[in-house]
Parts: C-alpha cells; sequence; structure tokens
C-alpha cells in the first residue's frame, strides 16, 4: 500500500507522515480563515453603522456597492425593485402649489394669504448650492416683507452655530447695502441689534435669530431665521419684516403638515 499524497510504500494500518502534516496545515488554515472572516465581519458592521444614517434615505438603485454588501439585511424584494425596510419618513423638499407649501417630512402646512407671490428666480439663487434646498420664496408686494422655506443639508451644525453664522452673514450683506444707498451721516445713527429666542412653530420648538436693523427715521426692518434640526438638516424659515411682532405674525400661520 503507497500514501496517497507522496507515493511512499506503508505497511498495514501505518500512517504517512506527510498526511498528518497535512492535517495539521488544514487546521491552521481553518483557524485562520475563521479569525480573517470574524475580521471581516466586524469591519463591516462597523462601515454599515457609520453608513446606516445616509443609507436610509436611498432607494437601493442609488446605494454604492459598498452601501449593498453593508446594509444588505436593511432591504426587502417588492417586485423587481427593492427598497430600504424603513417607516422613516423620508427627507423632502416639499410641495409649492400656488400660495399652498407643504411638507410631511418636516411636518409643516402654510397657506398664505394673497398679498404674498412666489419670489422671481433670483431670490432662490442665493440659496443654490450643494448643502442647501430653497423650497419656497414668496415676497409680499408693496412692504417688502418676505417668507423663505430653506433647508441646510450639510450637518455638523448644532442650530445655535447654524443661527449665529446666518446672523453673521445678515450683518456682513445689510451693512454692504445700507453703504451703498445712505449717506455716510445717516448710516452712524443706524443701529444693529441681535437677539435670539425660543419660538413653537407647528406645534415645535425652533430657535429665532433675529437681526435689527433701526434707521434713523424711526422705521426698522427685522431680518429673522426659525430654525430647528431633523434628521441631521436644518430647518430654516426665513423672514423680513418691519418688526419682530410683524415676523412672529408670518410663522404663526404655519401648521402641522396633517392639519385639514
Amino acid at each position: 500500500m503507497n500514501c496517497e499524497n507522496c507515493g511512499k510504500p506503508l505497511a498495514d494500518g501505518e500512517t504517512c507522515a506527510c498526511a498528518e502534516a497535512s492535517a495539521v496545515g488544514s487546521k491552521a488554515k481553518q483557524r485562520a480563515k475563521r479569525v480573517l472572516t470574524g475580521i471581516i465581519l466586524f469591519l463591516v458592521a462597523f462601515i454599515g453603522a457609520l453608513l446606516l444614517d445616509d443609507v436610509l434615505e436611498k432607494k437601493y438603485s442609488e446605494l454604492t456597492d459598498i452601501e449593498k454588501i453593508t446594509n444588505n439585511i436593511k432591504f426587502e424584494a417588492i417586485g423587481s425593485d427593492f427598497i430600504i425596510e424603513s417607516s422613516k419618513q423620508q427627507y423632502s423638499a416639499g410641495e409649492l402649489k400656488g400660495n399652498v407649501y407643504t411638507n410631511e417630512w418636516a411636518n409643516l402646512r402654510i397657506e398664505l394669504d394673497e398679498r404674498f407671490t412666489e419670489a422671481s428666480k433670483e431670490h432662490y439663487d442665493a440659496y443654490d448650492n450643494l448643502l442647501t434646498d430653497c423650497a419656497a420664496y414668496f415676497i409680499a408686494e408693496g412692504d417688502g416683507d418676505e417668507l423663505g422655506i430653506v433647508f441646510y443639508k450639510g450637518g455638523g451644525y448644532s442650530v445655535k452655530e447654524y443661527c449665529e453664522e446666518t446672523l453673521e452673514s445678515w450683518m456682513s450683506s445689510v451693512k454692504v447695502h445700507v453703504n451703498e444707498v445712505f449717506s455716510q451721516e445717516y448710516i452712524e445713527n443706524i443701529v444693529y441689534e441681535k437677539n435670539a429666542k425660543a419660538v413653537e412653530i407647528a406645534g415645535e420648538e425652533y430657535l429665532g435669530a433675529f437681526l435689527t436693523v433701526r434707521f434713523e427715521n424711526g422705521l426698522s426692518t427685522v431680518y429673522g431665521d426659525y430654525c430647528a434640526k431633523k434628521d441631521r438638516k436644518i430647518i430654516d424659515i426665513v423672514v423680513v419684516a418691519d418688526s419682530l411682532e410683524e415676523s412672529l405674525g408670518i410663522v404663526d400661520d404655519f401648521e402641522t403638515y396633517g392639519k385639514n
């Protein structure tokens, strides 16, 4: 009888040394394979946890290969397509029909009165970048009141940080405008005030950040941002009005999405 591996002649019942070495090597390979598999599974789970929040907002067809692999357990087949199993309402910039704006994700609805009309394209352009959606922008003809509904999608900001940066941006742009329009003597008597307060809008708490510009003739303009955070995005309701009271009156018209 000869060894099946090396061909060495063997007596009855004798085991070749190469077979024992092969068995030991095979067990070592199996152990190494189990360790490697464990490492891969850990990395897949870790990467999957990092990507899951963003993945939950995509359809299967929009996912990268790594997102499909690490989150495959989250999918279910529906006909010929795949969707992610999640009861979470997907992000949307909402829908504008005439003077009625609705957004199920943000739980907002507003029907504006006739004095507001949809703003021209240049008002949208200020928010035309990869991190921001301008969902709707209205202007009240005759008195200059404005209402904008904007979503900052970049993440990484708290509501407070976002509002502080927005106020600085308001301040810079308003001062440039004032310097272009008014005389130096008039500019010296213009007062700028910044403040913030919690405001309830459609049953949710927003942080209202306000820049008030008080002119020498007693008139004023209030630039306001009402901000709340949801799913790492910031809902920003932008209002320009003649007073804080008027600004609050405009946002008071917002209702919850499901309200008839």
